[in-house]
């Protein structure tokens, strides 16, 4: 068999087989295993979130569309400065 070594030998057993066939595959995997260190980093990372995080409910939704209406009036105003007239952007 290709897989086993000199000094390696097959057990009576499959178990034994079975064994020196896994170990040889372990053994070739880990040759194939690399590590490109130029993108490895040291250190830890701190989840902020996870300890300073306070929830905040969502502000109602009749403010918000109160805000909403307010600048679109604001940007009406803007145009209607520039164009001439607010009548003219409706």
């Amino acid at each position: 068999m290709g897989l086993l070594r000199s000094h390696q030998s097959i057990g009576k057993s499959r178990n034994d087989l079975a064994g020196v066939i896994l170990e040889s595959v372990a053994v070739c995997s880990r040759m194939l295993t690399w590590i490109d260190h130029s993108k490895t980093k040291v250190g830890y990372e701190i989840p902020l979130n996870r300890h300073f995080y306070r929830y905040e409910p969502p502000r109602a939704l009749e403010d918000i569309a109160a805000d909403v209406k307010e600048l679109e009036s604001e940007i009406v105003a803007m145009l209607a400065e520039i164009v001439g007239s607010a009548e003219d952007l409706k």
